[in-house]
């Protein structure tokens, strides 16, 4: 089996961080080496790693000043030694059995470049709040990715070779430079999938999403309107009308409205 190199920048995660990284330290697959970030955090998140920074897979690197979510993620790949990528934020938990399930899918299914896997959503407090489902097949994927993201980032195990081939994450589109990724694999030929299982759980914050709603809102409608020119797609009315409905609705509401207006419309989509 091949080794991973799992990636995991943070900032002020001191009261998920201990769940988050025993989650990993914790699976079932146990050859990878753990890029942990800590990106300047000025809480007490420093004292959560040191308890673990004894186990050899860990490399602990932390900023002097904030680089933010795009410059860590690009440095901790150019770090990482080995050729399979897995994300992990700070804040969520991976199922004991994530890694070993998705590398035994990517070993049996070659074709496939990239795997995610569905997740759970919990709160605060790590009560759960609702499935998040994604397509399974590729050609699911990519028929409904501007519809809405069909691949969970955070989710998502990678060769190495797909982010030397579309390149890094770019400053321009910060808090969605996940979704301009996936749109730059996904329009470059490579195939993914995704696990039908709840392999992760994913940590909502209301209010720290809030805070910057409106820069996600404009930056992903003019990632869209890029994609589109840059790979000169010709979309459908209908894929035009989840652009500018999901702009406007991430735009004027509270992310909890529209993280459940598009759970309700998936649930139609994928009973």
């Amino acid at each position: 089996m091949p080794k991973i190199s799992v990636i995991m920048p943070f900032y002020n995660c001191e009261k998920f961080l201990d769940a988050s990284i025993s989650s990993i330290l914790h699976q079932t697959f146990s050859d990878f080496e753990f890029i942990i970030i800590n990106d300047a955090s000025y809480d007490n998140s420093e004292n959560v790693v040191m308890k673990y920074i004894s186990d050899p897979r860990i490399l602990y690197i932390k900023n002097i000043h904030n680089k933010w979510i795009v410059h860590n993620l690009n440095h901790a790949i150019t770090i990482a030694r080995w050729e399979i990528i897995a994300r992990m934020d700070g804040d969520d938990i991976s199922d004991p059995m994530r890694f070993e399930k998705q590398l035994n899918f990517l070993s049996s299914y070659p074709e496939i470049s990239i795997v995610g896997t569905f997740s759970n959503v919990i709160d605060t407090n790590g009560v759960f709040q609702y499935h998040m489902k994604k397509p399974i097949h590729d050609r699911d994927i990519k028929k409904n990715a501007f519809k809405f993201l069909t691949l969970s980032h955070n989710t998502s195990m990678f060769y190495r070779n797909i982010y030397n081939s579309v390149g890094p994450y770019r400053e321009t589109y910060q808090y969605c430079e996940d979704q301009d990724f996936i749109y730059r694999v996904l329009l470059s030929g490579y195939k993914w999938a995704n696990i039908s299982e709840f392999l992760y759980s994913y940590r909502y914050h209301e209010n720290s999403t809030n805070q910057y709603r409106t820069i996600v809102a404009k930056n992903i409608f003019l990632l869209r309107k890029e994609t589109i020119k840059k790979f000169r797609l010709s979309c459908s009315l209908q894929e035009y009308f989840h652009i500018y409905w999901q702009f406007l609705f991430q735009y004027l509401f509270s992310w909890k409205i529209y993280t459940w207006f598009c759970y309700i419309y998936k649930r139609f989509v994928y009973r």
